[in-house]
């Protein structure tokens, strides 16, 4: 499953599929755990990963946040 989400991510750019994935979790209950369990593995854990993640470009770094 996470094969096929990859691709179609790199299929539609991460911000477009980012997005949609947020939608999901706000108009269908059902999707959330399944979102936020997904979402867990991609989000930085650390600054050092973070930062690495700034330079793929696969995040954004906005005051003390981090957004994806």
């Amino acid at each position: 499953m996470e094969g096929i989400l990859a691709r179609t991510e790199e299929t539609v750019g991460s911000s477009e599929f980012y997005g949609e994935v947020w939608k999901a979790m706000l108009r269908t209950p059902r999707t959330r755990l399944s979102a936020i369990k997904f979402l867990e593995k991609k989000i930085p854990r650390d600054m050092e990963a973070a930062k690495q993640a700034v330079k793929l470009g696969q995040v954004f770094i906005s005051k003390y946040t981090i957004r994806i």
